[in-house]
């Protein structure tokens, strides 16, 4: 798959390429994170978008009672957890 370098970006340290991932791209992320994950991948998965350009944005873009209340129904329906799905 080609890069389209316009979506490239330098980290904060000047030396590595990143891909920038547009803010709403960004909030779907965390929020299917935020919905499905438990605390120590959802930490990871944190730590690993920071970073990026937009970031705060993105997280404030979740309003944390809909995420409280829609992980409580997630939970209460599905049949596997994260576990499942990321080791299989």
């Amino acid at each position: 798959m080609a890069v389209d370098s316009s979506a490239l970006e330098n980290t904060p340290d000047g030396r590595t390429a990143f891909l920038l991932i547009p803010l709403d791209e960004q909030a779907r992320r965390l929020r299917l994170a935020f919905f499905h994950f438990n605390p120590e991948r959802l930490g990871k998965i944190v730590a690993a978008l920071r970073n990026y350009p937009g970031f705060g944005e993105a997280l404030a873009l979740l309003p944390a009672d809909d995420i409280a209340q829609r992980r409580r129904e997630v939970h209460a329906c599905r049949i596997r957890d994260d576990n499942w799905y990321c080791e299989v």
